[in-house]
């Protein structure tokens, strides 16, 4: 009976520090409006050279899969398809934007205005410090 409870103590101690050793890869980007208006936010490209709009943003048409809208004073997920950290690493500067967008201004505009006109309310910008530090929290306002 005692060798029975020692089994299982040892099977608890060997899960619990296989967990502490692994870090669950991070696939997602916790999102935070903090306004009084719904948001839109949308992935960008990885930052190359320089940062340039609008060739950060996706094309006209991928920005829907991409985009993610939150409510006032709610927070959202939004999970990638691979661990940030590896999406981020593909790009040359290890940077990333996320666009903040009124999601009136998607509805009223072509997206070549948007792109043109810089119809954004912010940009953030993530780095691979920044998901390393953090659980990749983006604020807006």
């Amino acid at each position: 009976m005692i060798g029975m409870y020692a089994f299982w103590f040892f099977l608890l101690i060997l899960c619990s520090c296989e967990s502490i050793v692994m870090d669950p890869p991070r696939n997602k980007l916790y999102l935070l409006n903090k306004s009084k208006k719904n948001i839109t936010l949308l992935i960008g490209r990885g930052v190359y050279g320089s940062l340039q709009y609008p060739e950060l943003l996706p094309s006209k048409n991928d920005w829907k899969k991409y985009a993610e809208t939150i409510s006032p004073d709610k927070s959202e997920v939004m999970y990638i398809s691979s661990p940030i950290g590896e999406y981020i690493d593909t790009f040359p500067l290890d940077t990333m934007a996320v666009f903040v967008f009124d999601p009136d201004t998607l509805d009223a505009y072509p997206w070549e205005v948007i792109r043109d006109e810089y119809k954004v309310l912010k940009t953030h910008f993530i780095t691979i410090d920044d998901v390393l530090k953090s659980d990749t929290i983006v604020v807006y306002p």
